[in-house]
Protein backbone atom coordinates (compact mmCIF):
# COMPACT_ATOMS: atom_id res chain seq x y z
CA UNK A 1 0.00 0.00 0.00
CA UNK A 2 0.80 3.34 -0.93
CA UNK A 3 1.93 5.48 2.78
CA UNK A 4 1.99 9.61 3.09
CA UNK A 5 5.34 10.21 5.26
CA UNK A 6 5.04 14.01 6.61
CA UNK A 7 7.70 15.95 5.45
CA UNK A 8 9.13 17.40 8.73
CA UNK A 9 12.11 17.99 9.99
CA UNK A 10 13.36 19.97 13.36
CA UNK A 11 15.77 22.59 14.10
CA UNK A 12 18.19 22.90 16.91
CA UNK A 13 16.29 25.94 17.36
CA UNK A 14 12.86 24.39 16.80
CA UNK A 15 14.26 21.93 19.85
CA UNK A 16 15.10 24.59 21.76
CA UNK A 17 11.57 26.68 21.04
CA UNK A 18 9.88 23.12 22.54
CA UNK A 19 11.95 22.79 25.18
CA UNK A 20 11.44 26.17 26.27
CA UNK A 21 7.49 25.84 25.81
CA UNK A 22 8.08 22.81 28.30
CA UNK A 23 9.73 24.44 30.50
CA UNK A 24 6.81 27.47 30.58
CA UNK A 25 4.21 24.66 31.32
CA UNK A 26 5.87 23.00 34.00
CA UNK A 27 6.03 26.47 36.23
CA UNK A 28 2.79 27.33 35.42
CA UNK A 29 1.59 23.67 37.01
CA UNK A 30 4.27 24.46 39.80
CA UNK A 31 2.76 27.49 40.51
CA UNK A 32 -0.63 26.23 40.80
CA UNK A 33 0.09 23.46 43.25
CA UNK A 34 1.89 25.93 45.43
CA UNK A 35 -1.12 28.24 45.29
CA UNK A 36 -3.06 25.19 46.34
CA UNK A 37 -1.25 24.05 49.18
CA UNK A 38 -1.89 27.38 50.55
CA UNK A 39 -5.83 27.35 50.55
CA UNK A 40 -7.47 26.66 54.22
CA UNK A 41 -8.53 23.31 54.65
CA UNK A 42 -11.16 24.97 56.27
CA UNK A 43 -13.26 28.80 55.83
CA UNK A 44 -15.25 30.80 58.56
CA UNK A 45 -17.55 33.19 58.33
CA UNK A 46 -19.15 35.64 61.29
CA UNK A 47 -22.77 35.55 61.39
CA UNK A 48 -23.21 38.18 62.43
CA UNK A 49 -22.16 39.95 59.22
CA UNK A 50 -24.53 37.84 57.23
CA UNK A 51 -26.64 40.12 55.01
CA UNK A 52 -28.65 38.13 52.72
CA UNK A 53 -29.69 34.56 52.72
CA UNK A 54 -31.68 33.05 49.38
CA UNK A 55 -33.04 29.63 48.75
CA UNK A 56 -31.49 28.66 45.36
CA UNK A 57 -32.09 25.41 42.54
CA UNK A 58 -29.73 24.31 41.49
CA UNK A 59 -29.51 21.38 38.76
CA UNK A 60 -33.40 21.94 38.23
CA UNK A 61 -33.32 21.11 42.23
CA UNK A 62 -34.42 22.91 45.30
CA UNK A 63 -31.56 21.74 46.80
CA UNK A 64 -28.99 24.80 47.28
CA UNK A 65 -28.39 28.21 49.67
CA UNK A 66 -26.37 31.23 48.93
CA UNK A 67 -25.40 33.88 51.59
CA UNK A 68 -24.18 37.06 51.17
CA UNK A 69 -22.34 39.12 53.86
CA UNK A 70 -20.76 42.48 54.11
CA UNK A 71 -20.66 45.06 52.58
CA UNK A 72 -24.04 44.51 51.40
CA UNK A 73 -25.27 45.06 55.08
CA UNK A 74 -28.45 43.84 54.89
CA UNK A 75 -29.76 46.46 51.89
CA UNK A 76 -32.93 45.09 50.41
CA UNK A 77 -32.26 46.64 47.44
CA UNK A 78 -29.16 44.35 47.02
CA UNK A 79 -25.91 46.69 47.12
CA UNK A 80 -22.57 46.20 46.21
CA UNK A 81 -22.45 42.85 47.93
CA UNK A 82 -24.81 41.17 45.33
CA UNK A 83 -22.37 42.18 42.47
CA UNK A 84 -19.37 39.88 43.12
CA UNK A 85 -19.45 36.08 43.99
CA UNK A 86 -16.31 37.07 46.50
CA UNK A 87 -18.61 38.00 49.14
CA UNK A 88 -21.06 35.09 48.81
CA UNK A 89 -21.14 31.47 49.17
CA UNK A 90 -23.04 28.55 47.83
CA UNK A 91 -23.80 24.88 49.27
CA UNK A 92 -25.53 22.49 47.74
CA UNK A 93 -26.94 20.20 49.93
CA UNK A 94 -28.17 17.10 47.77
CA UNK A 95 -30.40 15.44 45.45
CA UNK A 96 -33.93 14.38 45.89
CA UNK A 97 -36.25 14.83 48.79
CA UNK A 98 -33.33 14.60 51.17
CA UNK A 99 -31.58 17.15 49.80
CA UNK A 100 -34.71 19.76 50.37
CA UNK A 101 -35.39 19.00 53.67
CA UNK A 102 -31.59 18.96 54.69
CA UNK A 103 -31.68 22.68 53.15
CA UNK A 104 -34.78 24.36 54.68
CA UNK A 105 -33.55 22.90 57.78
CA UNK A 106 -30.07 24.52 57.54
CA UNK A 107 -31.70 27.72 56.43
CA UNK A 108 -34.16 27.88 59.13
CA UNK A 109 -31.32 27.30 61.71
CA UNK A 110 -28.79 29.91 59.88
CA UNK A 111 -31.79 32.46 59.77
CA UNK A 112 -32.37 31.88 63.27
CA UNK A 113 -29.45 33.36 64.14
CA UNK A 114 -28.41 35.65 61.66
CA UNK A 115 -28.99 39.63 62.56
CA UNK A 116 -32.32 41.00 62.20
CA UNK A 117 -30.97 43.51 59.86
CA UNK A 118 -30.37 40.49 57.51
CA UNK A 119 -32.43 39.76 54.31
CA UNK A 120 -33.88 36.70 55.07
CA UNK A 121 -36.15 33.96 52.55
CA UNK A 122 -37.74 31.79 55.03
CA UNK A 123 -38.51 28.35 53.09
CA UNK A 124 -41.94 28.46 54.21
CA UNK A 125 -42.70 32.03 53.84
CA UNK A 126 -40.55 32.04 50.06
CA UNK A 127 -43.76 33.26 47.82
CA UNK A 128 -44.53 36.21 49.97
CA UNK A 129 -40.89 36.66 50.39
CA UNK A 130 -40.27 37.29 46.72
CA UNK A 131 -43.62 39.16 46.06
CA UNK A 132 -42.88 42.00 48.67
CA UNK A 133 -38.88 42.26 47.27
CA UNK A 134 -40.35 42.42 43.54
CA UNK A 135 -42.77 44.60 44.59
CA UNK A 136 -40.29 47.10 46.59
CA UNK A 137 -37.62 46.95 44.32
CA UNK A 138 -39.72 47.75 41.08
CA UNK A 139 -41.41 50.84 43.11
CA UNK A 140 -37.54 52.01 43.77
CA UNK A 141 -37.07 51.69 40.62
CA UNK A 142 -40.19 53.67 39.08
CA UNK A 143 -39.61 56.21 41.87
CA UNK A 144 -35.79 56.86 40.53
CA UNK A 145 -33.78 55.08 43.47
CA UNK A 146 -32.68 52.48 41.76
CA UNK A 147 -30.91 52.84 38.69
CA UNK A 148 -31.91 50.29 35.66
CA UNK A 149 -28.58 48.60 36.14
CA UNK A 150 -29.11 47.63 39.67
CA UNK A 151 -33.09 46.88 39.04
CA UNK A 152 -32.29 44.31 36.49
CA UNK A 153 -29.51 42.80 38.70
CA UNK A 154 -31.90 42.49 41.13
CA UNK A 155 -34.16 40.75 39.25
CA UNK A 156 -31.41 38.22 38.66
CA UNK A 157 -30.97 37.84 42.17
CA UNK A 158 -34.91 37.40 43.02
CA UNK A 159 -35.40 34.71 40.15
CA UNK A 160 -32.81 32.59 41.38
CA UNK A 161 -29.75 33.52 39.19
CA UNK A 162 -26.43 33.56 40.64
CA UNK A 163 -22.82 34.84 39.98
CA UNK A 164 -21.88 31.17 41.78
CA UNK A 165 -23.49 28.85 39.17
CA UNK A 166 -22.31 29.13 35.77
CA UNK A 167 -25.62 27.08 34.54
CA UNK A 168 -27.74 30.56 36.27
CA UNK A 169 -25.46 33.12 35.45
CA UNK A 170 -27.00 36.64 35.92
CA UNK A 171 -28.41 37.44 32.65
CA UNK A 172 -29.76 41.05 30.68
CA UNK A 173 -32.50 40.99 28.41
CA UNK A 174 -31.95 40.32 24.62
CA UNK A 175 -34.96 42.93 23.28
CA UNK A 176 -34.08 43.93 20.03
CA UNK A 177 -33.82 41.63 17.04
CA UNK A 178 -33.47 43.60 14.18
CA UNK A 179 -29.47 43.85 13.97
CA UNK A 180 -29.21 44.38 9.89
CA UNK A 181 -30.51 47.56 9.94
CA UNK A 182 -27.90 50.59 9.16
CA UNK A 183 -30.14 52.98 11.04
CA UNK A 184 -31.42 52.99 14.25
CA UNK A 185 -34.45 50.43 14.59
CA UNK A 186 -38.00 52.17 14.65
CA UNK A 187 -39.02 51.35 18.37
CA UNK A 188 -42.51 51.67 17.50
CA UNK A 189 -42.11 48.99 15.21
CA UNK A 190 -42.89 45.44 17.17
CA UNK A 191 -41.28 43.69 14.10
CA UNK A 192 -38.19 45.30 16.09
CA UNK A 193 -38.56 43.50 19.20
CA UNK A 194 -38.05 39.93 19.81
CA UNK A 195 -41.32 37.86 21.10
CA UNK A 196 -41.02 38.69 24.99
CA UNK A 197 -44.50 36.16 25.00
CA UNK A 198 -42.17 33.41 25.19
CA UNK A 199 -38.42 32.70 26.99
CA UNK A 200 -35.40 32.87 25.13
CA UNK A 201 -35.34 28.55 25.33
CA UNK A 202 -38.94 28.84 23.49
CA UNK A 203 -38.07 31.22 20.65
CA UNK A 204 -37.06 28.61 18.70
CA UNK A 205 -39.61 25.26 18.34
CA UNK A 206 -36.21 22.96 18.06
CA UNK A 207 -34.37 23.96 21.26
CA UNK A 208 -37.70 24.30 22.91
CA UNK A 209 -38.23 20.42 21.93
CA UNK A 210 -34.55 20.02 23.42
CA UNK A 211 -35.21 21.25 26.51
CA UNK A 212 -38.58 19.86 27.43
CA UNK A 213 -36.72 16.19 26.90
CA UNK A 214 -33.50 17.60 28.90
CA UNK A 215 -36.38 18.62 31.45
CA UNK A 216 -38.47 14.89 31.06
CA UNK A 217 -35.08 13.75 31.64
CA UNK A 218 -34.66 14.28 35.34
CA UNK A 219 -36.29 11.80 37.40
CA UNK A 220 -36.73 14.57 40.95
Amino acid sequence: KDSITPNVSLSQEDDVHLENEGNEYDAIIEHYKKAAALRPKSMRWNIHELSHVYLRRYRLRDSALELFFIPSGGNSAGGTGLLSALSSIWLDFGSGVEGNIRRDKAANDIMKRAPPSTVKQWPDKSSQFLHEHLRNITLGWVKGRINNFDYLLALNILSGRSFNDLCQYPVFPWVLSNYTSEEIPDLNDKSNFRDLTKPMGAINPQRLEEFIERFKSFDD
